[in-house]
């Protein structure tokens, strides 16, 4: 994420001003950030990973997205670089979902802090979320967060 906006606003308002943006933003707290731009790299694993997911839910009801649909958690919303839902997933809204199984960010030197902190605190608070993963882009390394028993 980037720069917020100075004023606060609503849901409604920041969903209906994302139907017109340009450029993708985020609602966390009730402020908007405009999310940064992202490598080669980003693109290719997060592309990546998306298409091996797609490949494995075939004939599943379970659905994946790529940075294009937003996910409400809490009262904020964001663009995870992949996600999984059941297929009966959906929010008030078709471009929201609401009860992911799997969340994947790609980790960016714009984006971790962000990714590791605010996002994994937000995401753990969505009971339907089996599995949290973060793809390091710059080295090989990822990490599971796996929902148990508590």
């Amino acid at each position: 994420m980037s720069t917020a906006q100075q004023r606060q606003i609503a849901e409604q308002e920041f969903l209906e001003g994302e139907c017109e943006a340009e450029v993708k933003h985020e609602l966390v707290d009730g402020r908007v950030y405009a999310m940064s731009t992202t490598t080669d790299v980003h693109n290719s694993i997060t592309g990546n990973t998306f298409a091996q997911i797609w490949q494995q839910l075939k004939g599943q009801s379970r659905e994946a997205f790529i940075l294009s649909i937003l996910l409400k958690a809490g009262n904020n919303y964001f663009y995870p670089d992949v996600m999984v839902t059941n297929g009966e997933d959906a929010a008030d809204t078709p471009r929201v979902r609401n009860a992911p199984i799997v969340i994947i960010e790609v980790l960016s030197p714009s984006s971790r802090k962000t990714d590791i902190t605010t996002k994994k605190t937000a995401y753990q608070n969505i009971p339907s979320l089996q599995e949290y993963i973060l793809i390091e882009q710059d080295k090989c390394e990822v990490v599971v967060f796996r929902r148990n028993e508590n």
